[in-house]
């Protein structure tokens, strides 16, 4: 009920000297009525009722995959087989599962190489069973040399922190990571390097 004095009381704990001391940062948001608030966390005992998401069973698994690997066509019967052994593998988690499917942008016809990386899934699982397997690591193992300074050079943002393009381009070729290519700029080649991470599934676009 409105005029009960809720946000001048939340303002007043927000300002709040003895508060503020025990927080580094704050952010009073101001937001339109009848908006609800999400937190997430990975420590279940956070909340009173948390709501807790499941892990996909072996054919949401298998369908997450293909809607990844295959989003103009179908999956090759020959390769059906060995594609819910490598999912089946992944615990049901969503992420290791698009990061994945990632492996097989530039190969996803080849037999061959789908049995390579059904291996490396099972060695990973075997060294860390606990996290079932290291998905960026399997990843940037198989990354192209050119990219895997670009790809670690993410991880000296914040989580979840939006990287503007332009920028990040920028710091790439001032810090020698794009290669010359032909008659290509090097801001031209640095897109490509990022069009690559992406449709790796290694950078999420936001735009």
């Amino acid at each position: 009920m409105p005029g009960q004095g809720k946000t001048t009381l939340a303002r007043k704990v927000y300002d709040d000297s003895v508060v503020r001391y025990h927080f580094d940062v704050g952010a009073w948001i101001s937001i339109s009525q009848g908006s609800r608030i999400i937190v997430t966390s990975r420590q279940t005992g956070v909340g009173l009722h948390p709501h807790r998401l499941r892990s996909l069973n072996e054919a949401e698994s298998w369908d997450l995959f293909k809607q990844k690997e295959f989003r103009r066509g179908s999956c090759p019967p020959e390769l059906i087989d060995i594609g819910k052994q490598i999912t089946g593998k992944c615990g049901g988690l969503p992420l290791a599962i698009v990061v994945l499917a990632g492996l097989f942008a530039e190969k996803m016809d080849e037999l061959v190489w789908w049995k390579e990386v059904a291996k490396r899934v099972s060695y990973y699982i075997l060294k860390d069973p606990e996290q079932y397997m290291d998905t960026l690591a399997l990843s940037y193992e198989y990354l192209p040399d050119h990219l895997k300074p670009c790809f670690l050079y993410f991880g000296a943002f914040p989580e979840d922190y939006e990287i503007p393009v332009q920028p990040l381009i920028l710091l790439w070729v001032t810090e020698g990571f794009i290669r010359q290519s032909g008659q290509q700029s090097l801001e031209d080649s640095a897109e490509d390097y990022l069009i690559d991470l992406i449709d790796r599934n290694l950078v999420l676009a936001s735009k």
